[in-house]
């Protein structure tokens, strides 16, 4: 036994070691992507003092030089390059200090010796005056003796945009400018891998995920204008595998599968099913590298994270299924290891968000190395070994992961089949480093192109924090919606200074596009309240309130509210199982939901409508800050317009009169009509408006009934009112109260459809009252939507006597009960002074009221049970006894309120 183990280990240590190198990507997200850290700025503010800075768009670099157009401004900067025969004047002496990742520009002195201090070296720089052919002028920053070389090329495609702050030291101190240099830019990430895979060709590269750019920030519902540089880009640099990551998938999993469908580009995905077969992807792939040793079979398997089927609307409904990561990376890998040659190495790409990695390495079998984690920074990292033991694949072990900033290499040793060791290098691309000039000049002549149109001032230097409620703000006033409802905008930069159109379109750059989705009142609470807490971002009517207001108003149940959301926001939040149960889902209902659009039929996203009431206000309120201080202030309450129908109905109903000859002069056909059986119509429709100060209504009350017997037809109701109210609301008092009351008048003119006819053929004169009402009336309160108490002043015109005076006690209450059912009351109570004109026509009280239990059918529509009760008590002594009568019966009939 000794003997065998000891001829295993002499034949292990004869055998030469397999060794090969994967150079590896993931998390890009673009060509053009890559970040400016700004690592110098802490020092910057320690040693200036909270210097005045801002961002500028118009710097140019093609290293060593610095191109500085008059403005600092994209236009200037492609308008001096293309004006030609540039000349330039003998350098100025001019400070610079390199200080970690940017470059500092700013005349010598203590503000100079304090960066030094802080880590910066002094470098030899001078600034040139250079004139071009039409006359224009700009600044050249570079070495200040003769370089090799010569000045630059002065053609745009050879020169960059870079990111730069500019400002000036406080106290009316020298200007400062600080160039920042890119690290893990797109065209020196291009240049390094070239350079890697030339020092090994045999080299296999890879990618985890979102290599491609994804939306657009200069193009409205778009995806990036750079897009079309990166799959002639992976096929030049000849990938061994790639899995697809969220801007890859970004449109949908048609468009990427199109976009790709000429290139033979080694896409994976492991968890991934497709109802249509073209839509299909491989679950693994493998390759064989030659190495000194002997070849080497590396199987790669690719692990999507399912969040993204939440992302991507569009995958859902073109049949795509992201299943459990694990389970499906694991049939994969078992498909590899059981194979008639199963790879020597298997690898796991994957750009996958943090519990799923973490899924991932506790529960899989099999892997040995896992490349793609972003959620590391490894930039500090120069070197990282690993050494393994041999184990059983089928037994837990968990893959060795490696995070990435952008590009990385691991070199995988292997021994009898089995990995050894394993070496990683994070690649720290530097701004200093060679570019890739095809794919610089590309990206160049794209900003150039855009850049300009976006280089103004939008907002002010804004916290980081404050963004997501500035994005709700614009939706929510762009889109008149009650409720806005989003989840988390990408997070802003915190680079000092005003935010330019072209920083805030970048912060935009989604493909979210808006949803209104339309929400009876009487569910508006219990949408509220299940989106609190899983909703990130809301304004408007807020979830978590207990009495929640909309555009500072109460919820009305018989209203229907806009709720506007993304597209994204809804698949990406429990939205998408809440909304469903709060729309309007009636049999005769309409759409409850739908995809804002512009009047070409196209959708309206959420970078358009944010960067479009952004610009307006900024326009209107003549600055940016004026425009951030309008987003700021607190909500007030517009104007609205709004079309209340609160009966609209036809009824049957069972009418018992009083039976009494006493009250037979009075001219009210409720008091003197007897008992039957009628058929009837009853009105009530107003046009209201209402703003913070006012709020007025001009109303219409109509109720015409006949009864039909064997014998004739007879007038049961007939009576019709044309009122106008005013109150005003910013005079409600007490503040501190819930319940509050405002000054209100009334006029109004009550007459008849029809004339009155006595036993004789006399006709009457139908009746014409006109009457005001002044006091007080209470704004809404929980069930109580108003009261109204007052002095009352009526004139009939009919006759030639003076006005009646009284008052009059008015309610309307509404609440929601089980399910759907409501309940709801009004009355009309006014009691007169006596007169010395009075006759036995007049009433010293008349009451009307009215109970309604309803069952929606639909929004407009429901079936009523209704009640009705009118007293009244004459003046006269004859008629001065306590009188009432009653109907009741089923009604079905329409209301609600709608918006103007």
């Amino acid at each position: 036994m000794l003997t065998l183990a000891l001829a295993l280990t002499l034949t292990a240590a004869a055998t030469p070691q397999r060794a090969v190198r994967i150079i590896y990507t993931g998390d890009r997200r673009g060509v053009g992507a890559g970040f400016t850290p700004f690592a110098s700025l802490g020092p910057v503010q320690a040693a200036a003092g909270a210097p005045d800075l801002q961002m500028v768009h118009g710097v140019l670099v093609q290293e060593p030089w610095v191109l500085l157009p008059e403005h600092l401004d994209p236009q200037g900067a492609v308008d001096f390059l293309a004006g030609g025969d540039v000349r330039c004047t003998r350098p100025s002496p001019s400070g610079a200090v390199e200080i970690r990742t940017e470059l500092v520009i700013t005349p010598p002195g203590d503000f100079a010796d304090a960066l030094v201090e802080s880590g910066g070296t002094p470098s030899e720089y001078g600034i040139r005056d250079c004139t071009n052919g039409a006359g224009a002028k700009a600044r050249l920053v570079g070495p200040a003796g003769r370089r090799p070389g010569g000045f630059p090329t002065w053609e745009l495609s050879d020169f960059e945009f870079r990111q730069a702050l500019a400002g000036a030291l406080p106290e009316g101190g020298p200007e400062l400018l600080v160039i920042g240099r890119p690290v893990q830019g797109g065209p020196r990430t291009v240049a390094r891998i070239d350079e890697l895979r030339a020092d090994d060709p045999g080299a296999l590269y890879v990618d985890a995920g979102s290599f491609l750019d994804g939306a657009s920030s200069v193009a409205d519902g778009a995806l990036s204008l750079h897009r079309p540089l990166g799959v002639p880009l992976l096929q030049r640099l000849g990938p061994d595998a790639l899995a697809p990551g969220e801007t890859e998938l970004l449109a949908g999993a048609r468009h990427f599968l199109d976009e790709i469908a000429s290139a033979e580009l080694p896409y994976i995905a492991s968890n991934w099913s497709a109802e249509d077969p073209a839509l299909a992807l491989p679950p693994s792939h493998v390759v064989e590298a030659q190495t000194p040793g002997g070849p080497v079979r590396v199987g790669f398997v690719a692990a999507l994270d399912p969040a993204l089927a939440r992302q991507i609307p569009r995958l859902g409904e073109e049949g795509i299924t992201i299943g459990d990561p694990v389970t499906g990376t694991q049939a994969a890998i078992d498909a590899l290891t059981s194979s008639d040659r199963p790879p020597d190495a298997v690898v796991v790409l994957t750009t996958a968000s943090a519990d799923v990695m973490a899924d991932l390495r506790r529960y899989l079998h099999g892997a040995d190395v896992m490349l793609g984690d972003p959620t590391f920074a490894t930039l500090r990292v120069a070197e990282r070994r690993t050494t393994l033991r041999t184990y059983d694949r089928d037994i837990k072990g968990a893959p060795v992961t490696l995070p990435l900033d952008g590009l990385g290499t691991v070199d995988l040793s292997l021994s009898v089949g089995r990995l050894k060791e394993l070496s990683s290098t994070p690649e720290l691309v530097r701004g200093d480093l060679p570019l890739d000039p095809e794919l610089s000049a590309a990206l160049t002549a794209t900003r150039a192109a855009h850049y300009p149109e976006l280089d103004h001032p939008l907002l002010p230097e804004l916290p980081a924090e404050e963004w997501p409620a500035v994005v709700c703000r614009a939706v929510l006033d762009a889109t008149g919606a009650d409720t806005v409802l989003l989840r988390t905008p990408p997070r802003p930069s915190r680079l000092p200074g005003p935010r330019s159109e072209l920083q805030i379109a970048d912060q935009l750059a989604v493909l979210d596009v808006l949803e209104v989705h339309r929400v009876p009142g009487d569910k508006m609470k219990q949408l509220l309240d299940q989106s609190y807490g899983v909703v990130p971002v809301s304004c408007g009517a807020l979830p978590g309130v207990k009495f929640p207001k909309a555009r500072g108003r109460s919820i009305e149940s018989d209203r229907t509210y806009r709720v506007v959301t993304t597209d994204r926001t809804r698949w990406g939040t429990p939205l998408q199982s809440i909304l469903p149960t709060v729309h309007a889902t009636k049999p005769l209902d309409g759409a409850a939901s739908r995809v804002l659009t512009h009047p070409d039929g196209t959708p309206v996203t959420l970078r358009g409508v944010v960067l479009g009431e952004l610009r307006a206000r900024r326009d209107a309120e003549g600055s940016p800050e004026a425009a951030l201080e309008s987003l700021r202030a607190p909500l007030t309450k517009p104007t609205l317009w709004l079309l209340r129908v609160r009966q609209i109905s036809l009824s049957s109903l069972n009418f018992v009169g009083t039976e009494s000859d006493a009250f037979a002069a009075v001219p009210e056909t409720l008091v003197t009509s007897p008992s039957s059986l009628s058929l009837a119509t009853d009105n009530d429709v107003a046009l209201e408006v209402s703003s913070a100060a006012i709020a007025g209504d001009l109303r219409f009350q109509g109720a015409f009934s006949t009864l039909e017997t064997d014998d004739a037809e007879e007038e049961l109701s007939d009576d019709w009112k044309l009122s106008t109210s005013l109150s005003l609301p910013a005079l409600a008092f007490p503040q501190q109260t819930a319940l509050r009351a405002m000054p209100f008048s009334e006029l109004m003119y009550d007459s008849e459809f029809t004339p009155t006819e006595q036993e004789d053929g006399t006709v009457n004169d139908t009746q014409a009252d006109l009457s005001l009402t002044l006091g007080l009336a209470t704004l809404r309160w929980g069930a109580l939507r108003s009261l109204r108490v007052g002095a009352l002043a009526s004139r009939d015109l009919n006759q030639e006597r003076a006005p009646e005076l009284g008052g009059r006690l008015t309610w309307e209450t509404s609440v929601s009960l089980v399910g759907p059912l409501k309940w709801g009351t009004l009355g009309d109570v006014q009691l007169y002074a006596l007169t010395p004109e009075d006759d036995e026509s007049d009433l010293r009280l008349r009451g009307l009221g009215e109970t309604r239990l309803s069952l929606p059918l639909a929004r407009w529509l429901s079936l009523s049970a209704v009640g009705q009760v009118f007293a009244f008590q004459g003046r006269k002594p004859a008629t001065d006894e306590l009188g009432a009568t009653w109907s009741a019966g089923l009604a079905l009939g329409g209301g609600g309120a709608f918006e103007l």
